[in-house]
């Protein structure tokens, strides 16, 4: 696995190419609710304005929390470009926040996974094998 460019974007978000695929990175670490904001709005512009599928690895740590408002603004964002992410690969989550984004992933109906680390993260979004559609069927709503 070789990074073969990065492409700083906007600060905290970046698309990295690895082998030839893109991965967009949205590094939320030490950001509050509205800089976590304003990375999703920034990330969902790049995502709309390109109009490509994407590769989506969000970084988070311990000084971040996922707020009502910050979820809220989560689901719109996921709503309208969920057509343009191919897989989701989460980083750095506590447990109380992995809950809440298996509530995520029953709102969009996607298994967006969660790592302990970046490294996991990325060899998961680059393995063509894998997949974050394989919600477990208890979850789904029915119909689908």
């Amino acid at each position: 696995m070789v990074v073969e460019k990065v492409y700083e974007l906007m600060g905290h978000v970046k698309k990295i190419e690895f082998d030839g695929r893109i991965i967009l990175e949205i590094d939320y670490s030490d950001c509050n609710e509205s800089g976590m904001i304003n990375l999703l709005h920034q990330a969902s512009i790049i995502g709309i304005t390109d109009n490509r599928p994407y590769l989506v690895l969000s970084v988070l740590n311990k000084k971040n929390f996922l707020t009502p408002a910050f979820i809220k603004e989560v689901k719109e964002a996921v709503k309208q470009n969920l057509h343009l992410i191919e897989k989701q690969a989460i980083v750095g989550l506590t447990q109380t926040q992995r809950i809440i984004v298996m509530g995520l992933n029953i709102f969009v109906q996607r298994n967006f996974k969660v790592f302990d680390t970046k490294e996991e993260a990325v060899r998961f979004l680059l393995d063509k094998d894998s997949t974050d559609t394989d919600l477990p069927d208890y979850f789904r709503k029915k119909g689908r």
